[in-house]
């Protein structure tokens, strides 16, 4: 899924994962293709979600996909 924010919003980030039939305290793997500059705007609106783990592509590992009910691929 494309996401992007103009602006770093939490609620902008709980109102995707809610459309996506994340529960309140699920554990949710945020995988994106790069933190850069870009993409600063989507993971500040994710990074203080409880239960939601940000990571990059490259940083993928078998634990982080085995701990989370929903793994979400940007």
């Amino acid at each position: 899924e494309d996401l992007s924010f103009s602006a770093p919003k939490t609620a902008e980030g709980l109102k995707e994962l809610k459309s996506l039939g994340v529960g309140k305290g699920d554990r949710v793997l945020l995988v994106m293709e790069s933190m850069d500059a870009p993409s600063a705007p989507v993971v500040k609106s994710f990074r203080n979600i409880e239960g939601v783990k940000i990571c990059t592509s490259r940083g993928l590992n078998v634990y982080d996909i085995m701990d989370s009910k929903f793994v979400v691929f940007t």
